[in-house]
């Protein structure tokens, strides 16, 4: 019996994130330059969203559990629903106060948070 080929796939790439841990001894950035540095990190992110809903195989899951930092990551309590309505409060606030949504090329701070707030949404809802 054939696997299919997405599930392949994820299951190389999740290697490709174990071979990179034992190579480094950290995780992949997504602030990396372009490559397979970054590209593992935004596997790792779609990992974590497909843990979250609950979508990832047994099989995967046992081989991203491996990563200690990985697994630290998911066993964090997740944000609270009431947190994420004072975050879009927060963000309606900036919008009133500026006449223009927050942009994540602005400097650290709550600017460039409220942008990634808006990044995640908009993602959240594209799924």
């Amino acid at each position: 019996q054939r696997t299919p080929r997405s599930r392949r796939s994820l299951v190389g790439r999740i290697d490709d994130l174990i071979s990179w841990y034992g190579q480094h001894g950290c995780l992949p950035k997504q602030v990396a330059k372009p490559g397979k540095e970054r590209s593992l990190a935004f596997c790792m992110s779609d990992l974590q969203t497909k843990i979250r809903k609950g979508t990832l195989s047994k099989e995967c899951l046992a081989k991203v559990e491996t990563l200690p930092e990985l697994k630290q990551r998911l066993q964090r309590t997740p944000r609270s629903r009431r947190s994420l309505i004072g975050r879009i409060d927060d963000l309606i606030s900036w919008y009133g106060q500026h006449g223009c949504f927050p942009k994540q090329v602005a400097n650290p701070g709550k600017e460039q948070s409220l942008a990634k707030l808006i990044h995640h949404l908009q993602k959240e809802f594209r799924e």
